[in-house]
């Protein structure tokens, strides 16, 4: 998860995001949150939604979590300002 062109690490991330291997799965969802997120929100705001559903998915296996980082139209629908890009999948 990035925090925008404003984010501190915006550009380190891209660029590990385009290092990593063609056989490890990977999803980069991007906001323009800055680089804290959303966390400083009650709850952690949208990033702990996410971070939640990510968690849901890949340690608990509930496979429905996995729409918000598979299917651009979901994540349109939650969280519109955001993008995410994938690959491996």
């Amino acid at each position: 998860m990035i925090g925008g062109p404003g984010d501190i690490a915006y550009g380190n991330a891209q660029k590990d995001y385009e290092r990593i291997a063609d056989n490890i799965p990977v999803v980069m969802l991007n906001s323009k949150d800055g680089h804290s997120g959303t966390y400083y929100e009650k709850y952690g705001g949208n990033y702990a939604k996410a971070v939640v559903k990510w968690l849901d998915w890949q340690l608990k296996g509930q496979v429905g979590q996995s729409a918000l980082f598979l299917d651009d139209e979901f994540l349109k629908m939650k969280f519109p300002e955001w993008q995410g890009v994938r690959k491996n999948f």
